[in-house]
């Protein structure tokens, strides 16, 4: 049997349909089309592009399509109904390589079976014909009315060229027919994306230029500003908080916003003139809205009010950079277009030129429309790849990983308000929040009570304290192959609703107090939403950074979603039973839940959380193949007498495993080599009852056959995801419950790899990568005494990242010693 399901055809009757369209009907406009390209003197790639249709419920074989040895290119793929499409790019001359394969499939068999050769290949094309514009265009919703001059993002095949002389080519090729092309650019494996403005009629005539596209989207509208909130006084905060900045230098929440005041008392301490940086300098770094100015007060004191009245100060460790990211009102942006992916890059690099020995995490809370599918952008896989390490330079290799937190986005428009739950899991988290890499922010909100006026009688809080705040979007409706977002949640807001029912307000009371713009008028405004939430988020990494100056990034993420628990509120809401669908909705809903900043902060330094930072190289080549490579395996450092002392009482573990991957953002399907992580991590534990060699074997026999995920046996039980709810995205986290005398002999953690493209891509020379991760895990023995505590504190030195005691080694797969 082989790998893919054909149809039932008749073998002689469809190869020869199929070799007839291409000798009659694409040979024909291909050899046109020559003669167009000579006559245009333009120098692109000679070739054409071609569509091929799948019959109904099955699949194309698209590794038999894509030869990867210069005959036939995959550009995209898309499922429409109940049939696949594949769009693919023939280069001149190879319309023979196609024709031959199917020659053999009408007249040669193979092996014992006399089954007909590339049956696999011709069995799953129903159709094959020239591709229109309809085949480039792989966005969700509809295509653009004819002759409306719109922005287009356009992902142009990279072949052999450099990424220069990809968009030069284009260029040359565009100023022919009228098409205006935006001078920023994206770079990606394979992929540049440009923006271009003209009509679809302009695009769908034009197959030249069509000829060097391999997939057509709706680019990104401008960035724009949520909605601001309602002003609420609190002078006197100001002088209760002039003298919380320490000065230090080394850490920093960088705002991507709208610009910061920096001459606000609260602020000038910590915003030197020299970070304060926009993208375009004609555009000045001063606040021209408000909303950068409010982040910033809370990224750097929390909520004002609550720092205020602390019976101890606080003192601030960290600073801010500024970055404006947002032209001022009316500012002639007409002759280009924003590729918001390079403005983000552009951003960093003012930030590392201006400080280049700083660290930082990139606080986003500006996003763009809601993102229906959850499939990679342009726009989410530049961040994808800014986290990772890249840089704005051409070619340039992953150098210092970065840490982004963005904001999920808020429900829009108001009305949707009243709908609450429902309108929240109706609205989708929003570009570029689906980033693999990033920590994307939601919010849930303690605050219920409201003021005290005739105004509020009868009024009511719509959420419940604990609860997802009335204005988080969430992942409700994606499929299941794309990450949890949010991944966690901060405190947002919540609103009043009338007695009615119909009208909702948001007071003072149920908002959060920051920093104001408007200075001379009233120092502080009230603030809200997963803006503020995300700005308290980009607070606790910066505090994380600061508390544990050798902490990566992937650690300080890892370890602010380890920290993340789901209130008894949500459960109460959400987890209605405890089947994998339902616990999958809870998951897009509220992510991992609320953070405990007091514990992300302080469990590590108090014994109570382990953190690890590693590195394996998950892939290698044997004959010119890529396979995998090698695990790592943990031995935990168990008080094992304690626990089988402690016998039936309950403990919890918990482990987070936190990893960035390298984006292939082209839209071919998703799966096999076109898969868009370089590489994916997973965890497994050794069971109570197995032996070392058992789970060693376990291990390497999945990993060897090429199965996705080490399997897990039946009575494996504890978990409260279980494997199949770890492994999506980038970061991985799960708790088992079970007895101290079970987690006794738990004494083994691995961390292996999946298949990611890096193996499956060997042209682009990744495969042999070493890929890094942060692990974290923490026991817990609710209602035992310290002498577990005091046992783990005592067998280990705790400190944030080496531990002694805590045994690591390398395992190669296929050793079972």
């Amino acid at each position: 049997m082989g790998e893919f399901e054909v149809a039932n055809v008749d073998r002689k009757v469809h190869g020869r349909r199929l070799k007839r369209t291409l000798e009659e009907v694409i040979l024909p406009v291909l050899v046109e089309r020559q003669r167009e390209f000579a006559a245009l003197q333009i120098p692109s790639s000679p070739g054409i592009i071609l569509e091929f249709e799948s019959f109904p419920e099955l699949e194309l074989a698209l590794p038999r399509l894509d030869s990867g040895h210069g005959h036939i290119q995959l550009l995209n793929v898309r499922k429409v109904e109940h049939k696949m499409y594949a769009t693919c790019f023939i280069p001149d001359g190879k319309i023979s390589s196609l024709i031959a394969k199917i020659d053999d499939y009408i007249n040669v068999d193979t092996g014992k079976t006399r089954e007909p050769r590339n049956k696999e290949l011709a069995q799953s094309i129903q159709s094959i014909g020239v591709a229109a514009f309809e085949a480039l265009w792989t966005d969700v919703g509809p295509i653009p009315a004819d002759n409306d001059v719109v922005w287009w993002e356009l992902w142009l095949r990279s072949e052999k060229l450099t990424p220069a002389a990809v968009y030069n080519r284009f260029h040359f090729a565009a100023q022919k027919f009228e098409i205006h092309l935006a001078q920023q650019r994206l770079e990606f494996p394979e992929r540049i994306v440009v923006h271009a403005r003209c009509s679809k009629a302009q695009l769908a005539r034009s197959f030249v230029v069509l000829n060097m596209i391999a997939e057509i989207r709706r680019a990104n509208e401008p960035l724009a500003v949520p909605e601001n909130m309602t002003v609420h006084e609190h002078d006197a905060i100001v002088e209760a908080l002039e003298d919380q900045i320490t000065g230090a230098d080394d850490v920093a929440v960088s705002v991507f916003d709208t610009g910061i005041l920096r001459t606000h008392p609260l602020l000038e301490p910590a915003l030197k003139p020299t970070d304060m940086l926009s993208v375009d300098t004609a555009w000045g770094t001063a606040d021209h809205d408000g909303h950068g100015t409010k982040m910033a007060g809370l990224a750097l004191y929390g909520c004002l009010h609550t720092a205020a009245t602390r019976p101890d100060p606080e003192q601030v460790e960290h600073r801010l950079e500024s970055v404006k990211i947002m032209a001022p009102p009316n500012f002639d942006a007409a002759v280009d277009h924003e590729v918001l992916g390079q403005v983000v890059a552009q951003a960093v690099a003012r930030c590392e030129i201006a400080a280049p020995h700083r660290r930082r995490v990139i606080c986003k809370a500006i996003t763009t429309s809601s993102h229906e599918s959850g499939e990679p952008s342009a726009y989410s896989a530049a961040l994808d790849q800014l986290a990772f390490g890249h840089s704005l330079a051409d070619g340039a290799t992953a150098g210092n990983r970065r840490l982004f937190a963005i904001s999920a986005g808020n429900v829009s428009p108001d009305d949707r308000w009243l709908g609450y739950p429902t309108s929240n899991r109706d609205y989708m988290v929003e570009q570029p929040a689906q980033a693999w890499n990033v920590l994307t922010v939601g919010a849930y909100t303690d605050k219920v009570s409201l003021p005290a006026s005739p105004d509020y009688a009868g009024w009511q809080a719509l959420a419940g304290r604990g609860d997802l705040s009335p204005f988080s979007s969430t992942s409700f409706g994606w499929s299941r192959e794309w990450p949890v977002k949010p991944e966690v949640l901060f405190e947002g807001g919540n609103l009043a609703v009338d007695p009615t029912g119909t009208e909702t307000s948001q007071p003072h009371t149920l908002q959060m107090l920051t920093t104001n713009r408007a200075l001379t008028f009233r120092p502080t405004v009230t603030f809200n939403m997963t803006s503020a939430a995300t700005a308290l988020a980009s607070r606790l990494a910066a505090q994380i950074m600061t508390q544990y100056p050798d902490a990566w990034p992937e650690t300080v993420r890892g370890l602010i979603v380890h920290h993340a628990n789901w209130t008894e509120s949500q459960i109460a809401r959400y987890l209605t039973d405890n089947s994998q669908v339902t616990k999958r909705r809870m998951l897009q809903t509220v992510g991992y839940g609320v953070v405990s900043p007091e514990r992300a902060l302080n469990s590590v330094r108090d014994g109570v959380t382990i953190m690890v930072q590693s590195s394996l190289q998950p892939y290698r080549i044997e004959k010119s193949s890529g396979k995998m490579n090698k695990l790592r395996l943990f031995e935990l450092p168990w008080p094992k007498e304690v626990l089988l002392g402690l016998a039936e009482q309950t403990v919890r573990l918990k482990i987070t495993l936190s990893y960035f991957v390298e984006p292939s953002p082209g839209k071919r399907g998703w799966e096999k080599k076109y898969r868009y992580a370089s590489h994916g991590l997973r965890f497994t534990l050794r069971r109570w009852d197995e032996s070392a060699q058992a789970f060693n074997q376990r291990i390497n026999h999945a990993l060897l056959t090429d199965k996705e995920d080490v399997p897990e046996a039946n009575q494996d039980t504890g978990w409260t995801l279980g494997a199949k709810l770890q492994a999506h995205g980038s970061i991985h986290s799960d708790t088992w419950t079970g007895t101290a005398a079970e987690l006794a002999t738990r004494n083994i953690l691995a961390v292996y790899p999946v298949i990611g493209w890096w193996r499956e891509r060997l042209k682009l020379k990744r495969v042999l990568t070493n890929a890094r991760f942060a692990l974290i895990f923490s026991l817990e023995a609710p209602g035992a005494d310290l002498d577990l505590y005091e046992h783990l504190q005592n067998q280990i030195d705790v400190g944030p990242i080496d531990l002694a005691g805590l045994v690591e080694g390398e395992l190669q797969l296929g050793n079972e010693e």
